[in-house]
């Protein structure tokens, strides 16, 4: 073969898979330096919340410390913390702040016990005017027991009656 073959089958062949190879070398390089900027920013705003925590458990606090409800303070107040400076470092502020409130699961290990903040819908059961739990019966939809709006299914009979989270309707489980 001649040089002319081989340059040919050069330019068509290797020069096209240099340049999709060096493309995603490039995007793996920029993936790999945003990663390690994030994680920074995480471990910045989680650094934050550790010091929210100790300056709110310190000896000044003590008398307080070993109640649930001042422990349960602190730690939301270190939650509240990490999502400010989460948002800050971020570059979200104002309401848009409410998107990291979302945060999957934080978890405070301390020496009496862990603490899980995890945002939670916790469904609230319908009760009648005795407080007993509200289940459903054919007899329910024709009793005045519950104000709302449902109607009787037999797919739905004997399961009990939660509210929704936004109040209005309801849902059966």
């Amino acid at each position: 073969m001649k040089l002319q073959n081989f340059t040919v089958l050069f330019v068509i062949i290797v020069l096209p898979i240099i340049f999709v190879t060096s493309y995603y070398i490039s995007l793996q390089i920029s993936t790999s330096n945003m990663q390690t900027e994030y994680n920074q920013k995480i471990l910045d705003s989680a650094k934050q919340a550790i010091d929210a925590y100790e300056i709110n458990t310190t000896q000044l606090n003590a008398e307080f410390s070993t109640h649930p409800d001042s422990q349960r303070r602190d730690v939301m107040a270190a939650i509240n913390t990490f999502v400010t400076s989460l948002a800050n470092t971020i570059g979200i502020s104002g309401t848009s702040e409410e998107v990291l409130q979302y945060v999957p699961a934080v978890a405070f290990t301390m020496y009496d016990g862990f603490y899980i903040y995890s945002p939670a819908e916790v469904a609230n059961t319908i009760t009648d005017e005795d407080g007993v739990t509200v289940v459903m019966t054919e007899s329910l939809s024709k009793s005045e027991a519950i104000s709302g709006s449902y109607s009787y299914n037999s797919a739905h009979e004997g399961k009990v009656l939660y509210k929704c989270a936004s109040g209005s309707g309801m849902r059966f489980i």
